[in-house]
């Protein structure tokens, strides 16, 4: 079996025991790295990713202004050319809040909640539908919504799953960025509200924060080069040396219903030993996520290899996001492949080949 250099450093990044690694390739030697604390899942990963309605409002009651609440519904960022938004909104995050507001979140949100748009903290990238801005910019974006450094951070959304969707997404950037004490609120606004939770239509009260971003952190996600190698040589065997899951709707999956990126003549609908567990299984008729127990046994059933590292994608990285939440709420270490079966349809569409 072929296997080659960067895999071969994501897989011994991922699999050391004891503690993580960082790996670097340099002129084809593989070099181990003592990893510092920012790379260590331990740290990473060392608060619960989900909270219950009457964990939000016990929060609300001791946590005081250093509780944070972010309303993370989906804001369609403008149509516009990959060219045009680099010559006028590339970074322009203050810009993008205040003209890309959410109408929902108007109506209303939670008492003092703040606008997360995910289409404003994040860019078009060549091949990504949404790519990682630089720290100092996510950090711009996060200070602009009053974030501030220790603070704890919940996020809640509405609409697709239940709400979970784009919250799991923006605790997923949250997370990619350094933030530690962030929490995804289960069920999402419906849940809150049939709770009896308060709503407002009043606007937040944001001071600028001053939280301090991070450099994107590798151990959270993979690139396409990472995973594949480059176009010109990709490996064709990744399915079958991690657990590459896939978060689309079975129909899309299974080529019964139509892709929702264009295939650019890939030949198939799925990359081949893929795993699907579609977003719905995951969920409780309330939209919250199930018990850990309930998703390590989804998990299970879908075939994954305990030995090999986990790896979510989707068509663009927003599922993947959901999915990837759902893996740590089951106490499951993944990566998060942000270009997903887009990026691969542009760069190397023959590895899209199972139907």
């Amino acid at each position: 079996m072929r296997v080659f250099y960067p895999l071969l450093v994501f897989l011994m990044v991922s699999l050391v025991s004891g503690e993580m690694h960082k790996a670097e390739v340099r002129h084809d030697v593989i070099v181990i790295i003592r990893p510092s604390a920012d790379l260590e899942y331990s740290s990473t990963f060392s608060m619960a990713p989900t909270v219950s309605v009457a964990q939000l409002r016990e929060l609300i009651k001791t946590a005081g202004s250093s509780l944070r609440i972010l309303d993370a519904t989906y804001r369609e960022r403008p149509a516009m050319s990959r060219e045009v938004f680099q010559a006028e909104w590339y970074g322009k995050v203050e810009k993008a809040q205040k003209e890309w507001m959410s109408d929902a979140y108007v109506k209303e949100h939670l008492p003092g909640a703040a606008f997360f748009n995910c289409e404003a903290a994040t860019y078009p990238g060549q091949y990504e539908k949404s790519s990682l801005y630089p720290a100092d910019i996510f950090q711009q974006y996060l200070r602009l919504l009053g974030v501030n450094k220790g603070d704890t951070v919940v996020v809640y959304s509405r609409g697709a799953c239940s709400g979970m969707l784009w919250a799991a997404r923006a605790w997923w950037l949250l997370k990619v960025y350094g933030m530690e004490r962030v929490h995804v609120l289960e069920g999402g606004l419906d849940r809150w509200k049939a709770d009896g939770g308060a709503v407002t239509t009043d606007p937040a009260t944001i001071q600028t924060g001053n939280w301090e971003a991070a450099a994107p952190k590798a151990g959270l996600f993979i690139s396409f080069d990472d995973l594949f190698g480059s176009p010109a040589k990709v490996n064709d065997t990744v399915g079958c040396q991690v657990n590459l899951l896939d978060a689309r709707p079975a129909g899309q999956f299974n080529g019964t219903e139509p892709l929702s990126f264009d295939p650019n003549g890939a030949p198939g609908a799925r990359i081949p030993h893929s795993l699907n567990i579609p977003l719905p299984s995951l969920l409780t008729q309330a939209g919250e996520l199930k018990s850990g127990s309930e998703l390590g046994a989804i998990l299970a059933a879908a075939g994954i290899d305990s030995a090999k590292p986990l790896v979510t994608m989707c068509n663009g990285g927003t599922q993947a996001s959901l999915l990837g939440l759902a893996c740590l709420k089951a106490d499951k270490r993944f990566r998060l492949f942000n270009g997903s079966l887009r990026e691969v349809a542009q760069r190397a569409p023959q590895l899209i080949s199972d139907k």
